[in-house]
């Protein structure tokens, strides 16, 4: 299937199963998708600006797999509604959640909004 196509599927999925949370009155969407490419995380991101833009209620869309580290460090600052980290990866934790200091750093350090001039 052709890149292009299966990324808007998965997007048009992600959107209408977004919707429906809302539609039926949930207090925050929750969806998990997958990320094991780096083309899967990116459109995961593309995915988690258009639900800030669409979307009336909070929001926390997260990705799971090889690839979802970016999604789940930034995904907060691109409107989810919050991080789900661990406090030190022991045996119960899962790998590609960040920890709590990790995730802070990076909310504390990344500056990627343009400036207002």
């Amino acid at each position: 299937m052709n890149r292009f196509l299966q990324d808007d599927i998965i997007k048009n999925t992600v959107l209408e199963i977004a919707y429906e949370q809302q539609r039926r009155g949930a207090d925050i969407v929750k969806i998990v998708t997958a990320a094991n490419s780096d083309e899967e995380q990116i459109e995961n991101l593309r995915i988690t600006t258009l639900l800030k833009k669409e979307l009336k209620i909070p929001f926390l869309f997260l990705s799971g797999g090889t690839h979802s580290k970016i999604h789940r460090m930034i995904g907060p600052q691109l409107g989810c509604v919050t991080y789900l980290a661990v406090r030190e990866h022991d045996e119960r934790a899962v790998p590609t959640q960040p920890t709590i200091k990790a995730a802070k750093a990076v909310r504390d350090n990344l500056d990627y909004l343009p400036d207002v001039i």
